[in-house]
């Protein structure tokens, strides 16, 4: 069919809708009004904070069953200051290093040091699989280094 054509039909004109705006606040202010006279803020707010509650016991709770709670040696403090000898920042075989906890232990112990800090690079399964604590009269502690675009970080 060309436009030329007597039997063509028109195209149907595009029907628009009027909105009806006045009738769409009064739908809101009565929603509105159904809403503050039945509590229903009340009763979201309410709920928001139960799950809230909940959410952040699951979370202690979560962390309790990660890390669970060890006794370790206390020594006493007899007073003034004391010198520790340590080194910091060692990596084990849990990442890029090369000896295991037990003879990271053994060599601090023979260089006579009080502490190490273990970080190894992403990870602080050591800690869950409980490797660190005291080895006699030195103390390992477990803590991560995490590559991040800023920079290094150290966790303990």
């Amino acid at each position: 069919m060309t436009p030329e054509d007597p039997e063509a039909k028109p195209a149907p004109r595009a029907r628009t809708q009027r909105i009806d705006l006045d009738g769409l606040r009064e739908r809101a202010r009565g929603l509105w009004r159904f809403v503050t006279r039945r509590g229903v803020l009340r009763w979201i707010r309410d709920i928001l904070l139960a799950l809230t509650a909940l959410f952040t016991l699951f979370s202690v709770h979560n962390l309790r069953a990660q890390f669970p709670r060890r006794e370790f040696a206390v020594y006493p403090r007899l007073g003034g200051y004391y010198d520790y000898r340590g080194a910091l920042c060692v990596h084990s075989d849990y990442s890029n290093g090369k000896a295991s906890y037990g003879e990271i232990a053994q060599h601090a112990h023979d260089a006579g040091l009080d502490f190490v800090v273990v970080c190894d690079k992403g990870t602080m399964q050591a800690r869950n699989d409980g490797k660190v604590g005291s080895y006699g009269d030195l103390f390992l502690f477990c803590g991560a280094e995490l590559e991040r675009p800023e920079g290094r970080m150290w966790f303990l």
